[in-house]
């Protein structure tokens, strides 16, 4: 499948999507251009276009068009690795004309809320003690 990344998803997400041609909007040139206008140019080359822009179906007609879209609810790579399988089941189940919107979970937004939970939100060992997720 040929895939189109809005410029605003991080291109090593690209990485995820093994087996599809991926490219940018900034590597066809097409940086800058609003999404309407660029959805017009995607449709001659692709047949999907991944975007992290909140609303774009409130935002463009998509009724009539040719191109699948999916909408990220995040543009954090890390986040995005975390969906991996739910947006490679998405792309593999789209369809022309379709779209689709992947949540990202927040794993680590539940574990720095609640101690008591671990990374997949799952409960801690007693005494274990947190990460610190602000660094490496």
């Amino acid at each position: 499948m040929n895939i189109l990344l809005d410029e605003c998803v991080p291109w090593s997400m690209h990485k995820l999507l093994s087996g599809h041609d991926c490219t940018t909007a900034q590597r066809r040139g097409w940086g800058g251009i609003t999404n309407g206008d660029l959805l017009r140019l995607a449709e001659a080359e692709f047949n999907l276009f991944i975007t992290s822009d909140q609303g774009i179906q409130y935002q463009q007609k998509l009724t009539g068009r040719h191109i699948a879209i999916i909408e990220l609810s995040t543009n954090k790579l890390h986040r995005i690795e975390t969906a991996a399988d739910l947006l490679r089941s998405a792309v593999g189940m789209i369809n022309p004309g379709d779209f689709r919107r992947v949540e990202s979970p927040c794993a680590m937004r539940l574990s720095f809320l609640s101690p008591a939970l671990d990374e997949l939100g799952q409960p801690r060992a007693s005494g274990e003690t947190p990460r610190n997720f602000f660094h490496a």
